[in-house]
């Protein structure tokens, strides 16, 4: 029979599980109040580099009937998926 795991959080009282949850929505709002017009010009910068390597990438492989173009066309669209995730 398996042994149950006790819970990391056995020991602390319900006080201190609630400061601790405080901490965390504090944490959380401060992160997200700190977003702004820099952070969406980076993420749209990286979509947009995200697109362009993806097409490239589809044209190296349309005309890949040398072995080397095919290699970088197959690496390029691996970083566009990369970067997609």
């Amino acid at each position: 029979m398996a042994s149950q795991i006790e819970s990391p959080l056995a020991h602390l009282t319900d006080e201190q599980i609630e400061a601790i949850g405080e901490e965390f929505d504090n944490l959380h709002a401060e992160v997200f109040g700190d977003l702004g017009d820099r952070d969406a010009a980076y993420i749209h910068g990286i979509i947009g580099l995200q697109r362009r390597l993806a097409l490239l990438g589809r044209v190296l492989l349309a005309g890949a009937d040398f072995r080397p173009v095919w290699l970088a066309g197959t690496a390029t669209l691996g970083m566009a998926k990369i970067l997609e995730n």
